[in-house]
C-alpha cells in the first residue's frame, strides 16, 4: 500500500452517507412542501414576495436539482444548480 493510499473504514463511509443524507432530506422536504402548497408555506412565500403561480415552478426546479445531485454522474451539476438557486433569491 502506497503512503498516499488510505483504507476507509465502514464507519467512515456510513458517517459520510448520514452527513450527506440529512441536508438532502431537508431539501426534498422543502421542495415537496412548495409543491403541495400548505397554507403556512403559501403565507411565508407571500411575505418573501413570491406569488403562488411561481411556487410550483420553483418547487419543480428545486426537486430536479436535488435529484440531479443524488445521481453520481450528475451530482456536480445538481450541486451547481442548488447553489445557483439559493444564491438567486433576493
Amino acid at each position: 500500500m502506497d503512503k498516499t493510499e488510505r483504507k476507509i473504514s465502514s464507519k467512515q463511509i456510513w458517517a459520510g452517507r448520514v452527513v450527506g443524507a440529512v441536508p438532502v432530506l431537508f431539501l426534498l422536504m422543502d421542495g415537496g412542501m412548495k409543491l403541495f402548497k400548505p397554507s403556512f408555506v403559501v403565507n411565508a412565500t407571500w411575505s418573501l414576495d413570491i406569488r403562488n403561480r411561481r411556487l410550483s415552478a420553483s418547487a419543480s426546479c428545486w426537486l430536479v436539482s436535488v435529484v440531479l445531485h443524488l445521481v453520481p454522474r450528475t451530482s456536480f451539476l445538481g450541486a451547481l444548480l442548488i447553489t445557483a438557486y439559493l444564491g438567486g433569491h433576493r
